[in-house]
């Protein structure tokens, strides 16, 4: 006597298989670079992933930001590159922003950062002193280091600035977990930190310094990208109290550097 059991479950086994055989794959986003920009300027994003073909479009969680297929010289579109237009006016924070238009449809989404401030892109940091780029107080620096390799940038510094060093690829979709550290022209480390993101020091004499930087597996390569801020703005560390009652009036200290009236 045949069993339904037997009959049944060979075609149920089987059916699956054949639904997936005849999906189309989605267009998969892995990256964007550089992964933000300063509001008010434009920049040329390059976009890495897969089933990408045909992609001629950049879709932002705000409209407001507007891409377009980058062009060579000869009016050949540029695959994968598209041109980028932040607003002046438009609020500093993260954004969303997916890549469509070719025949995988819309894909994936990752982040993407306006800034206020400049930005400098290097790519692949150099991984010595002596080869370090030099990069300016007040701005952000984009890139990434070699695998097991620190990386090295420099900057031209005057004494009694209090300089907050901060690492902001927590903003982005980085594997990068930051380790920072100061060191003088003479190769003397001044300041470190691990993990923590920032660091806070005090140059105490007029000349170049150097900020090292690495994952803490000393990981690299575009996939431990770092977006680091070097500046003299404010920078908070605590409140105290850290919460008030809801229609009261109560005095809140802050503590932090480069505060207002020198808190």
């Amino acid at each position: 006597m045949f069993s339904l059991k037997r009959l049944v479950l060979p075609f149920l086994l089987l059916s699956p298989g054949l639904g997936l055989a005849d999906q189309l794959p989605s267009a998969l986003l892995d990256s964007i670079y550089p992964p933000s920009a300063t509001r008010g300027g434009k920049i040329d994003l390059t976009v890495k992933g897969k089933f990408l073909e045909g992609a001629n479009l950049l879709q932002f969680s705000n409209p407001s930001l507007k891409a377009f297929p980058k062009k060579d010289d000869a009016g050949e579109v540029v695959t994968n590159v598209f041109e980028v237009e932040i607003p002046g006016d438009l609020a500093i924070g993260r954004y969303s922003v997916s890549v469509g238009g070719g025949k995988f449809g819309l894909s994936n989404e990752k982040s993407f950062i306006v800034n206020d401030l400049p930005e400098i892109s290097l790519g692949e940091v150099a991984d010595s002193m002596d080869s370090a780029k030099e990069i300016k107080l007040g701005h952000t620096v984009v890139g990434y280091p070699k695998a097991s390799r620190y990386g090295w940038v420099r900057l031209s510094l005057k004494p009694g600035q209090t300089v907050v060093v901060e690492s902001e690829d927590h903003h982005t979709d980085s594997r990068f977990s930051p380790c920072l550290a100061v060191f003088d022209g003479e190769g003397r480390k001044l300041a470190s930190s691990t993990r923590t993101g920032f660091l806070v020091f005090t140059p105490k004499a007029d000349g170049e310094y150097f900020i090292r930087l690495h994952d803490f597996l000393f990981k690299g390569g575009e996939d431990y990208l770092f977006r680091v801020t070097v500046s003299v703005r404010p920078r908070i560390r605590f409140v105290n109290p850290p919460l008030v009652r809801i229609g009261g009036v109560q005095k809140v200290v802050v503590f932090g550097w480069n505060l207002p009236g020198g808190l």
